[in-house]
């Protein structure tokens, strides 16, 4: 038998219910290291999958900087950060499968030189184009991390224990981006060499994670000859009518985290008049902060539930955010970066638990993947034309449409969930 795509072992580490728990690795086609280093490669992986994640969001509030220093757009700006979504797209369709074939370390390996790539594109950078550069091989590197080290963590777990290997994936994925604004804010700020000694700091990092990688078991077979094919995008049939709340509410998330990331930092600066770099960090950390605190805290949830309570919180989130922008009020606004971080940790674990639950075990990677597909659009598409329409609406403007927008879509997802268009397979009970 031919291992897992990583999408669908993946998705085996988002159980529905703390029921599932245990995973036996001998129906996968994928084989366990025997002995006591299985829970240090467990973590050895989290720590390698965290610095490659922190990487991705470490220029957020650098932006400002650049554009101060080369005199470029908000629209432009927002290109920059949808070169990496493009590559992040472009690395899940095509390298999606790359790890059941060559193994696992040998692809964290490659994203982690890819990772390295845009980190000196970053030091040397001389202009816009060598941002949009760095930008595209951070993005490559992330979307050929994302699977293959979330089906590493479960195959890792010393314990078979699912809902570990789960919360740990889940948490780094939401931990790591909030730690790289803070780490770029606060030496940007506090220790100069503004655009260079935090990329610095992160090559250093880098090389600690490539260690550890190295002393990673492999876990998968490699076979003679892999394959590069795009991954087929597709929902069955069966479960489309299902599948359309957690990708409306995945698009309009990633909507939400486009705005925080591309740019609240300049907004602060522009609207504000807040030119801390390290307050521009602390903000976007502090929305990623909220959404790994809440999948932690509130795991338990079905994922119906966690997927209602967090389109509520991020419904309120965008009403506070655009009191706060039309105020200009920064204590308003960080309130609603803590209602959206809340209501986007939850949107994110019921809209992948719920796709877990109900696509069919031979399609679900590409279920997932097709999920994912929604939810980098979602955080490119509107941050984009956020950022063009400012220049001639002004950025209250676009974004209270933007807003409108992306609550129409969320009011769509929770009346369905509520109503019952989402259903169509009992949902486990916690018990």
């Amino acid at each position: 038998m031919s291992p897992d795509n990583p999408s669908t072992v993946a998705a085996r580490a988002l159980p529905d219910s703390p029921c599932s728990e245990h995973l036996d690795l001998r129906t996968t086609g994928l084989h366990r290291p025997h002995g006591g280093g299985r829970g240090r490669a467990f973590w050895l992986v989290a720590f390698a999958f965290t610095v490659i994640l922190l990487g991705t969001t470490v220029p957020a509030p650098l932006y400002v900087i650049y554009q101060a220093k080369w005199g470029f757009s908000a629209g432009v700006l927002t290109l920059i950060f949808a070169i990496y979504s493009a590559g992040v797209l472009t690395a899940l369709l095509l390298f999606g499968r790359l790890s059941d074939e060559i193994g696992r370390t040998r692809v964290l390996l490659a994203a982690l030189a890819l990772a390295v790539a845009s980190t000196l594109v970053f030091v040397f950078a001389s202009g816009v184009a060598m941002l949009f550069i760095a930008r595209l091989f951070s993005g490559f590197a992330a979307g050929m991390t994302q699977g293959t080290a979330t089906a590493a963590l479960v195959e890792l777990e010393p314990s078979h224990n699912l809902r570990r290997a789960a919360l740990t994936g889940s948490a780094v994925t939401s931990g790591a981006v909030g730690l790289g604004p803070l780490l770029a804010g606060l030496l940007a700020e506090y220790a100069g060499w503004k655009t260079h000694l935090v990329f610095v700091v992160y090559l250093g990092l880098l090389v600690l994670a490539t260690a550890a990688v190295l002393l990673v078991p492999e876990t998968v077979e490699p076979r003679q000859r892999p394959t590069l094919r795009v991954q087929r995008l597709a929902v069955p049939v069966e479960i489309r009518a299902q599948f359309i709340s957690p990708a409306l509410a995945m698009f309009a998330a990633f909507a939400v985290i486009g705005l925080f990331v591309s740019l609240v930092p300049s907004f602060l600066g522009r609207e504000l008049h807040e030119h801390n770099h390290a307050a521009a960090g602390i903000v976007v950390f502090t929305l990623f902060a909220c959404a790994t605190a809440a999948q932690l805290v509130l795991h338990r949830l079905m994922s119906r539930r966690a997927m209602t309570i967090g389109i509520g919180w991020l419904l309120v989130g965008l009403v506070l955010l655009l009191l706060g922008l039309s105020q200009k009020e920064l204590s308003v606004f960080v309130v609603a970066t803590i209602f959206c971080g809340i209501g986007i940790g939850l949107v994110i674990m019921g809209a992948l638990a719920m796709v877990n639950r109900i696509a069919p075990p031979d399609h679900r990677g590409e279920t997932l993947s097709s999920l994912f597909v929604a939810a980098y659009v979602g955080l490119s598409i509107p941050a984009i034309g956020v950022g063009i329409a400012s220049e001639r609406a002004g950025f209250f403007r676009s974004t209270l449409v933007c807003a409108i927008g992306v609550a129409a879509l969320l009011v769509v997802a929770a009346v369905r969930l509520i109503s019952g268009g989402a259903g169509g397979t009992p949902e486990p009970s916690a018990s």
